[in-house]
């Protein structure tokens, strides 16, 4: 994972700005930024790429610093707004963002460090096709580089699992680029035939050990 004289620490966030999540993860930014040590790299996808209409400053990055790299996904930007992001904002691809990921020495700002190139996604609540649309984009681009990864429905998630648009998921399985999980309601999983393995929440402990957990 990552080498040199400073700890590289990657945050993914995608809840609107102003959102509980969001404000939460301001505030670990900020104090994970403020440790001279630590090169920071935040990744705004999904809603969360308004937050480049406001002040960088709002998340620890100015205008010309490169104390935090604020990278916002290009194409979630563009299904939204016609224009650039703020200054101290820059856009970037997903293919970037796995690429910090698995430079990194910490994702997010707590849990273990980074160690292997194997990673899980866990999904918990999809509020929108788009949103499933996103995150599908998120998983494919970690598959173009070859990394392991798995991705975990949990909670109000499985329930899409049974719907139509979870059908575009199913090319993750047929082409070998990633096992999908569900812990919750086998029927809904059945009905689509998605090739999608139960959990049970006993196990999730050990098919998330040693690997890098982003929360989606």
């Amino acid at each position: 994972m990552g080498q040199g004289d400073s700890d590289k620490v990657i945050f993914l966030i995608r809840a609107a700005p102003g959102s509980t999540s969001a404000v939460a993860t301001q505030r670990a930014i900020r104090a994970t930024s403020a440790v001279p040590s630590r090169a920071v790299t935040v990744f705004f996808h999904g809603e969360a790429v308004a937050a480049a209409r406001g002040p960088a400053a709002d998340w620890g990055g100015h205008h010309q610093s490169t104390a935090v790299q604020l990278l916002v996904c290009q194409a979630a930007w563009t299904r939204r707004f016609d224009d650039e992001p703020a200054a101290g904002f820059r856009t970037s691809s997903l293919v970037e963002f796995w690429t910090h990921v698995l430079a990194a020495d910490q994702v997010g700002s707590v849990g273990d460090e980074a160690l292997s190139e194997s990673c899980v996604l866990r999904i918990r609540d999809i509020s929108s096709d788009r949103d499933a649309t996103e995150m599908l984009e998120i998983v494919l681009a970690g598959a173009s580089l070859e990394i392991d990864l798995d991705v975990l429905f949990e909670a109000e998630a499985v329930a899409f699992l049974g719907a139509k648009p979870a059908r575009k998921w199913r090319q993750l399985v047929d082409h070998g680029l990633a096992t999908i999980w569900y812990v919750g309601d086998v029927d809904a999983v059945d009905g689509l035939q998605l090739a999608a393995r139960p959990l049970d929440a006993k196990q999730i402990d050990d098919l998330i050990r040693g690997r890098i957990l982003i929360d989606l």
